[in-house]
C-alpha cells in the first residue's frame, strides 16, 4: 500500500484492501478459466491475483474497487496458524502467476491504472470509480441494511466524528477477536492454538 499510495495509482488489489460484488465470487468459481482455477487449487496461492485479474477481465481492464478509508481503518487482521508469504519461492511463484494469468486472460496491455482518493478528505471514496459494478445483465442485490444506515449516518458527520465512531467499532471487533483467540500472542490465542496442537 505504501508504494501504491506514493504513486497514487494501482491496477491490482489484494482482497483485504478491496470491495467486490458478491456475484463475482460465483463467477470466479464457475466461469474463471479452468487452467487458472486448477493452478490456484494446486499451489494454494495466487487466488487474490486470479480474482483481481478476473474482475479486470470482466470490466475492460479496471482494477477492483479499493475499500473506503473507513473500512481500511477498521480492518482487523486475524491470526492464521499458517502463512504462505514466508515460504521460500513465494515471490517467484506470485510473479509467475501475474504473468501467466494476465496472458491467459488477455490482459497484457489492457490493464488500466486508476487513481486513489486519499482518506483524510474522503472517508467514503477510494479507488476506481465504477470498477466494482458487475455487468449490466447481472442481478444486483441490496447491501446489508444496517451497514447502509451506518454509512449514511457517517457521511453526514464531520470526518473526525465519523472516524471516532469507526474506531469504536474497530475496538469492539478487536475485543471480540481477542476473546475468540484470534489475536496472535495473547493469552486467549495461546490457550486456543496450543490446545489444538
Amino acid at each position: 500500500m505504501s508504494t501504491t499510495e506514493h504513486s497514487n495509482k494501482y491496477s491490482l488489489s489484494l482482497p483485504r484492501y478491496c470491495f467486490i460484488h458478491k456475484d463475482y465470487l460465483d463467477s470466479y468459481m464457475t466461469k474463471l478459466p479452468r487452467p487458472i482455477f486448477t493452478h490456484v487449487h494446486e499451489v494454494l496461492n495466487c487466488e487474490d491475483i486470479a480474482m483481481s485479474f478476473w474482475i479486470s477481465r470482466l470490466t475492460g481492464g479496471l482494477p477492483p474497487l479499493l475499500a473506503d478509508t473507513w473500512a481500511r481503518k477498521s480492518m482487523v487482521k486475524l491470526y492464521s496458524p499458517e502463512t504462505i508469504s514466508g515460504t521460500s519461492g513465494h515471490k517467484k511463484l506470485r510473479d509467475a502467476c501475474v504473468n501467466d494469468f494476465a496472458d491467459q486472460l488477455g490482459l497484457k496491455g489492457m490493464l488500466k491504472k486508476d487513481k486513489i482518493i486519499h482518506g483524510h478528505e474522503h472517508l467514503f471514496e477510494c479507488g476506481a470509480a465504477g470498477a466494482n459494478e458487475p455487468p449490466a445483465n447481472w442481478r444486483l442485490v441490496d447491501r446489508n441494511a444496517d451497514l447502509e444506515k451506518k454509512i449514511h449516518h457517517w457521511k453526514h458527520l464531520p470526518n473526525d466524528k465519523a472516524l471516532s465512531e469507526v474506531s469504536k467499532l474497530r475496538s469492539h471487533m478487536i475485543r471480540h477477536a481477542y476473546v475468540l483467540g484470534l489475536i496472535a500472542d495473547t493469552s486467549p490465542w495461546k490457550e486456543r492454538w496450543h490446545k489444538s496442537r
